[in-house]
């Protein structure tokens, strides 16, 4: 649901340095918090939405520690 106005509150949540709820400036902003909220977000993790996320994120953590042990040792 877009609100009226078309803020977005920012992800993660904080609050803005005038005490309000932090909001992003654009729409592509706001897509790309959705997306990293999808990728991050495991299956079951959010009670009314349990089919929500793909568990992407330990995965995504762990890519320096896969790509340090494929690398190729010195002669």
């Amino acid at each position: 649901m877009i609100p009226p106005d078309g803020r977005h509150l920012s992800f993660p949540f904080r609050i803005a340095a005038d005490g309000r709820t932090a909001q992003v400036d654009t729409l592509e902003q706001h897509v790309r918090d959705e997306l990293i909220q999808l990728i991050l977000t495991n299956p079951g993790e959010r009670l009314f939405l349990p089919e929500l996320g793909r568990g992407c994120g330990g995965w995504c953590l762990r890519m320096p520690e896969r790509l340090r042990q494929q690398r190729p040792k010195p002669p």
